[in-house]
């Protein structure tokens, strides 16, 4: 705790001299881990976290390209937590090319379940 007080005041410090203010309501100090921006940041790394995750969980598959545009904003902002994110949504981007049917097909499908079930264990 000794340490933790020291980095605080120094960072604290520093924030003041740079002349950046701090909202005392948004401040949390002394704790284990804090949410922030649908992560969980603890000594433990970044997991997801929140209610972004569990509408990911309970979305119905995209229907045309607006809702597909939809899903995949959703999910790019986890993609973190998703190993080789890009190469697991070939087939769903290719259906937002220009000039493009949409045409959701097995492949589309499967993309779809796995991103929604990794970002899913990711949850702490």
């Amino acid at each position: 705790m000794e340490e933790h007080d020291k980095v605080l005041d120094t960072v604290l410090r520093i924030f003041e001299e740079k002349g950046i203010t701090l909202r005392e309501e948004k401040c949390e100090f002394g704790v284990s881990k804090v949410e922030y921006l649908g992560h969980e940041v603890s000594s433990e790394g970044v997991k997801t976290k929140g209610s972004l995750v569990n509408l990911i969980k309970e979305v119905n598959k995209p229907a045309n390209n607006a809702e597909l545009r939809s899903f995949l904003g959703m999910t790019e902002f986890y993609q973190k937590c998703v190993e080789n994110y890009t190469i697991k949504v070939v087939e769903m981007r290719r259906l937002l090319k220009k000039g493009a049917e949409f045409v959701w097909n097995e492949r589309c499908g499967m993309e779809f379940q796995r991103i929604k079930d990794e970002i899913n264990l990711a949850q702490p």
